[in-house]
């Protein structure tokens, strides 16, 4: 995940701290840094006035510009950029300038001097994956009021620098720029100022939704017209490049801004597209569908699907469908905020191979269900901000279960795991960096868990908060308090170790081979198990390793079978694992093949047979004891 300092620093003040120090603070949190840098890459950048500029005497693309890089000072420049020209204001590179592509020095092109460079945004550093065409073909040109001489990185509200932050599952709120914005609080001491969100007048909307399977649990739209299709603000711009997020236009970038802040992910319809002013969120779709992207995808039963005039309007999480896509005669738009199901969306997802960044955000469970409302204002005073809007309409939802989590947790427990001797108020302190609501009755802490944090469910989430927050490098070493046990091993360890040492000083290697296989396979040479009760893996990663197998012959079988595709011949092996079915059943299988004894040189040879392995088996059943009464060995 990229996070922007200068959009955190909206939330939490952080523009007063060494971004290393601040990305190693973060990383002692369990917020791993896994790289950082500047988001646009260069010195000595200013704002350059083109007063003149020329043909090149000596070549037939080159430009002799006379470009003034401060009041009163200006210098010569040979540019090749085919859209220069007089009365523009640019970037400028002067000499001494380290850009990603090498550092600029004053020289001679074709004869004539050029001190400094007149730079394209992307000779910046930036992605040029994010950036418009323009911004490839030629230089960037700024607006005429921007002032001659200034820090150009400055003044394109570039100077940003990026911490790439390797989140753990458990952890994916923090895809959120404001739940990144707490924890930044939490390790610095400060507050979080989430934006004020404007409520508008709303009038009574005419849409209708209806949720016609389990996998969508919520569903919000909201209706807003009379909206202007234009270019975004630039701090917009450079916050979803600072993300990974390429801009397009306000209403595509308001989305992708707001998913960023809340980690909602947002998807825009075009109300005037729709015959229907419904939304009907089901399954059972089998069709080919062109998505957003233009390219035509297959559609299956299992796939979540917004359905509107009973065709795909959406792709549930993943893309919107073409035929209600937002576009520059867009007027009047429907704003939807849902929460799907992740492991649905993932199977989707992967089958299309449309891992978007919406996708990502509902398969990782970065969703805050009980905000989505909250999401949906958002995005309409920011439309009203950004787009003109008109009208706001009033939230159209399904039922929201607004019923919070809480979890108890006593002082002795939080000190019991971590060892420490951490008084009332210290972890009363932790709890209030975080913003955890709670109440204290003696030294029993009842936390009411935030919205946000979708992976605290027990008291020992909590003791991690505390650990996190006081710092694992202050937790003392200690060991754990428990009753003193005999270092013995069990009546079962003992026989196991026993028939593992009789087994190989009789000749024999011990293996260890998969659990699984596949599910044709599982019920050969089944001997103790049901044939009806196999247990599947719901995630296998290939048919051959599906179920847990129910006999280990095969496994000992396909051993020997790979050792002699590889010329080895004589094969004594033997094995001791668990199968599984409707019980779990201890088991030991030995197999041999080629030659148990073969010594050259004394001209000793011993081919295996079944009396080899009756022998191995009455020489086992002595050592346990085992009378010759109590068995039967039959061929």
């Amino acid at each position: 995940m990229l996070a922007s300092l200068h959009l955190l620093n909206k939330y939490v003040k952080v523009d007063d701290q060494d971004p290393a120090e601040l990305a190693e603070k973060i990383t002692r949190i369990g917020l791993e840094v896994e790289g950082q840098g500047p988001l646009a890459k260069g010195t000595k950048l200013v704002v350059g006035y083109v007063k003149e500029c020329i043909e090149h005497p000596n070549s037939d693309h080159l430009h002799i510009c006379q470009v003034e890089t401060a009041p009163g000072e200006v210098r010569q420049i040979v540019c090749g950029a085919p859209n220069v020209a007089a009365g523009e204001k640019v970037i400028v590179a002067l000499p001494g300038c380290e850009l990603e592509g090498g550092k600029i020095s004053s020289g001679a092109i074709r004869g004539e001097k050029s001190d400094g460079m007149i730079c394209s945004i992307a000779e910046l550093g930036l992605d040029n994956r994010l950036l418009k065409e323009e911004d490839k073909a030629g230089i960037h040109v700024l607006p005429e009021e921007a002032p001659v001489g200034t820090e150009a990185l400055t003044y394109l509200g570039l100077d940003d620098y990026i911490l790439d932050i390797g989140l753990t599952p458990n952890r994916a709120d923090c895809m959120a720029m404001q739940s990144l914005a707490y924890e930044a609080a939490a390790v610095l001491g400060r507050k979080v100022t989430l934006p004020e969100i404007k409520k508008y007048p709303e009038e009574k909307s005419e849409i209708e939704v209806h949720v016609e399977t389990p996998l969508c649990s919520f569903f919000g739209a909201k209706l807003v017209k009379g909206v202007t299709t234009k270019e975004s603000p630039k701090w917009m711009q450079n916050a979803l490049l600072a993300s990974g997020i390429k801009p397009i236009n306000n209403i595509v970038d308001i989305s992708n801004f707001v998913m960023v802040e809340t980690g909602q992910p947002i998807h825009m319809y075009d109300y005037d597209k729709l015959a229907k002013k419904a939304f009907v969120i089901k399954t059972g779709f089998n069709q080919k569908a062109v998505l957003l992207d233009e390219n035509e995808y297959d559609i299956l039963p299992e796939d979540v699907i917004v359905s509107t005039d009973d065709g795909i309007g959406c792709v549930a999480g993943v893309m919107g469908g073409n035929d209600t896509k937002i576009d520059e005669n867009t007027k009047n738009i429907v704003i939807e905020a849902a929460t799907f199901d992740g492991a649905a969306l993932r199977n989707t997802a992967r089958r299309m191979n449309l891992l978007t960044d919406a996708s990502q955000h509902y398969i990782k469970g970065a969703i805050d269900t009980m905000s989505s409302l909250k999401v949906l204002d958002r995005c309409a005073d920011l439309l009203v901000q950004f787009a003109d809007a008109e009208t706001i309409y009033e939230t159209v939802h399904t039922p929201l279960d607004e019923t919070r989590k809480t979890v108890t947790i006593e002082l002795s427990r939080v000190n019991g795991l971590l060892g420490t001797s951490l008084t009332v108020k210290e972890v009363s302190d932790i709890f209030d960096s975080l913003c955890f609501e709670y109440t204290l009755e003696d030294e029993l802490f009842t936390v009411t868990v935030p919205t946000y944090r979708n992976d605290i469910t027990m008291d020992a989430d909590l003791v991690e908060e505390v650990a996190r927050i006081y710092g694992y490098d202050n937790l003392p070493t200690t060991l754990p308090v428990m009753n003193m046990t005999d270092g013995v091993l069990t009546p079962k360890q003992s026989k196991e170790q026993l028939i593992r040492h009789t087994l190989v000083d009789l000749g024999l290697h011990e293996t260890l081979t998969y659990t699984l296989t596949s599910e044709a396979a599982v019920n050969e040479f089944n001997l103790f198990h049901s044939l009806d009760n196999t247990v599947k893996l719901m995630s296998p990663l290939g048919e051959e390793r599906s179920a847990a197998r129910k006999s280990l012959i095969g496994s000992l079988l396909q051993t020997i079978h790979y050792n002699n595709a590889h010329s080895n011949k004589d094969v004594n092996i033997f094995e001791i694992a668990n199968t599984y079915s409707d019980k779990e059943v201890s088991n030991l299988a030995i197999a041999v093949s080629g030659d148990y004894v073969n010594v050259p040189w004394m001209g000793k040879k011993e081919a295996v047979d079944f009396y080899l392995v009756k022998g191995f088996v009455e020489t086992l059943f002595k050592k346990l004891c085992i009378e010759e009464s109590r068995y039967i060995l039959k061929r």
